[in-house]
């Protein structure tokens, strides 16, 4: 972190501490917003005051509570008119499995739940949304996660729900932590397939030259249409040459656009 962030962090902020050197308090902006921290047995109570001079004069009281080996297993949120109350659970390993989110300020309410599934390498290999009415649980998303050697996230595949039906699938390819294909498929009200958009990014090592390509593909996985931009840059990375190439339903060029 640099000595500009700690610099500004003083000007900014003002911490206090108790008598076991514990956070206190933290005041902003000569106290037009201030945090309170009071400790309870397996408790923290962190109180939000707003001046009126922020717009939104009041009061949010944040209390998070823990188990006996100190991992959070409840925040409640609380305003003057709702609360928002967050819970996890966690295996025998101390892994997070199950985080749940209750919303009363919502119109209507909301329940959510996601579940937390492990690889035999302790990653995360899939996140599980869903929206709970009731005894009732709504799959809403799902996450699946791809690995390397070292533990670095290679791949994820991403599929969205209405009402427990398929409506969107999206997987990545990455590669040192860059996006390099991504492969979109939408579906309609029924699950059925509707369209497929496949990306992909090629870069030459020097960084002078980057490609992308869109292809979209109908129900009947037919071509119908495919464009390829172009980018060019200098050894100051300063772009000289950009294009764009749009191909129609018979992978034929129909035009070719230089910037």
């Amino acid at each position: 972190v640099s000595e500009e962030f700690f610099s500004d962090a003083e000007s900014l902020f003002e911490f206090g501490y108790d008598s076991e050197t514990k956070p206190a308090y933290v005041s902003y902006y000569d106290g037009l917003l201030q945090y309170k921290f009071e400790y309870e047995d397996k408790k923290v109570n962190i109180r939000a005051s707003f001046s009126e001079d922020m717009g939104v004069e009041g009061e949010n009281v944040s209390v998070f509570e823990f188990d006996d080996k100190g991992m959070p297993v409840k925040l409640t949120e609380q305003d003057e008119d709702c609360e928002i109350i967050c819970s996890w659970e966690y295996d025998e390993q101390g892994r997070c499995v199950l985080a749940k989110e209750v919303d009363t300020c919502e119109d209507d309410g909301y329940t959510g739940e996601c579940e937390i599934s492990y690889g035999s390498d302790n990653n995360v290999s899939m996140l599980s949304f869903y929206d709970v009415e009731g005894d009732e649980r709504t799959l809403s998303e799902s996450v699946e996660y791809g690995y390397d050697e070292n533990g670095k996230i290679i791949s994820d595949k991403e599929i969205e729900y209405n009402e427990g039906i398929k409506v969107s699938v999206t997987e990545n390819t990455y590669k040192n932590s860059v996006t390099i294909a991504s492969t979109s498929t939408r579906y309609d009200e029924n699950g059925d397939f509707e369209i497929k958009r496949v990306e992909t990014a090629e870069k030459s090592e020097d960084g002078s030259d980057e490609i992308y390509t869109t292809t979209e593909y109908d129900a009947e996985d037919k071509l119908i249409g495919k464009t390829i931009q172009e980018y060019k840059y200098d050894e100051n990375k300063n772009e000289i040459y950009q294009s764009l190439k749009v191909y129609d339903e018979n992978d034929a060029l129909t035009s070719t656009t230089v910037l």
